[in-house]
């Protein structure tokens, strides 16, 4: 009687070996195990304002930090939806400014179509997301404010985005931060 071992089973077609892995793992990465508490970041978005309680869409969490806040123009907030399939989640997140609305972004991001600095008197602020999966899933997203451009993540285990989501528009200083799931 012979008996073939998971790893073993690769060897059947060895010149599909590496798709065959990659399937596999992409099945694996796609299931939520039941009983494992993980939640990721699936959606990210931008609620503007002329309200400083806007409208949340069902299923989203309101970061409740005013990314115009002591600048003026709209109230701006980000707000994410969560998933506990790995496959969903955003692996990345980013913010870039720009002198006019069409300024250039990287290659593989999606760009959150709101201005964050909409009404205020700053540059053109955008959010960007992919969801690449060479990089680690997102578990978290927070906003910070200070009032110099030395405001920093409460611990090493957030990211901080380099861009300032009030550049060239006055008021405080404010960062979107992050976790990832490693």
């Amino acid at each position: 009687k012979s008996t073939r071992s998971f790893e073993n089973s690769f060897q059947i077609f060895p010149r599909n070996q590496k798709m065959f892995k990659l399937i596999i793992l992409s099945l694996v990465m796609c299931y939520s195990f039941e009983g494992v508490a993980t939640t990721y970041i699936s959606k990210i978005i931008a609620l503007a304002s002329d309200s400083p309680n806007p409208d949340v869409p069902p299923g989203f969490v309101r970061i409740n930090v005013d990314l115009n806040q002591g600048a003026g123009g709209k109230y701006i907030y980000l707000a994410y939806h969560t998933t506990d399939i790995l496959c969903e989640a955003l692996t990345g997140l980013d913010l870039e400014g720009g002198s006019s609305k069409d300024f250039p972004f990287q290659s593989g991001f999606d760009r959150i179509d709101q201005d964050l600095n909409q009404g205020a008197s700053g540059k053109y602020v955008y959010a960007y997301t992919t969801s690449n999966t060479a990089r680690p899933p997102l578990k978290e997203v927070a906003v910070i404010v200070g009032d110099t451009r030395h405001t920093y993540p409460p611990d090493s285990s957030w990211i901080r985005i380099n861009q300032d989501a009030n550049e060239g528009a006055g008021g405080k200083f404010i960062y979107v931060i992050y976790k990832t799931s490693y």
